[in-house]
């Protein structure tokens, strides 16, 4: 749970904490701030999320597998929750979404698999 915490025992820098981005809804009490919506449970999110890491779990994405497929049609609407500026990334979503973007983690793959083309 250090990937929760701001404090001397925190370790919230540490790139392996994106892996636990999903988590974060079971340890904040304030969930409001993750705009989720009154319809969708966070058990719905949480399922959600995790079948899209199953989804998106190989590198390169094989576009031709039922796996790489779907990954790409889950994460196709929700690119926007990767817009990089120089400094930092910029979630250009649509803030009335009913599904906030942590829930859209696994989809960064495509993100990188993108930036090593480039």
């Amino acid at each position: 749970m250090c990937c929760f915490e701001d404090d001397d025992y925190g370790c919230s820098q540490e790139t392996m904490c994106s892996v636990y981005v999903a988590c974060e809804v079971l340890y904040d009490s304030n969930v409001e701030k993750s705009t989720i919506s009154n319809t969708i449970s966070k058990a719905a999110l949480l399922e959600l999320a995790d079948e899209i890491i199953g989804y998106c779990d190989e590198y390169p994405i094989d576009h031709e597998s039922p796996d790489g497929k779907e990954c790409i049609h889950q994460c196709k609407e929700h690119m926007c929750c990767f817009e990089y500026t120089e400094s930092s990334y910029v979630n250009s979503c649509k803030q009335d979404s009913d599904i906030p973007c942590w829930v859209y983690e696994g989809c960064e793959i495509l993100v990188k698999e993108l930036d090593k083309k480039l």
